[in-house]
C-alpha cells in the first residue's frame, strides 16, 4: 500500500517511511512546491523546548510578536514588498 500525504493548510510536517526498506525522513511542506527535509534530532529538540515553555505557561505569539521574535532572536530580515 502506498500512503499519500495531503497538506490542507501549509506549512505541515510529515514523517514519511518505507516499511520494506525500514527508512524514514521528516519533511516540512511550505506550500505545494516547496518541501524540505528536517533533521529528526533537531525536530525532537525543538519539541522538548516547546513542551518546556508551554509547561511554564507561555502563550503562543501573535503575528506581530512572531515577527519580533524572528528578527530579534533569529536575526531574520523583514521582507520588503
Amino acid at each position: 500500500m502506498v500512503r499519500g500525504y495531503f497538506c490542507a493548510k501549509p506549512p505541515c510536517i510529515h514523517v514519511v517511511w518505507d516499511d520494506r526498506r525500514k527508512i524514514y525522513a521528516v519533511f516540512v511542506e511550505i506550500d505545494d512546491r516547496n518541501i524540505f527535509e528536517l533533521d529528526p534530532d533537531t525536530l525532537e529538540k525543538a519539541c522538548r523546548e516547546l513542551q518546556e515553555v508551554r509547561g511554564r505557561k507561555y502563550r503562543r505569539a501573535n503575528l506581530q510578536e512572531t515577527d519580533f521574535l524572528a528578527i530579534r532572536y533569529l536575526k531574520a530580515k523583514p521582507v520588503e514588498e
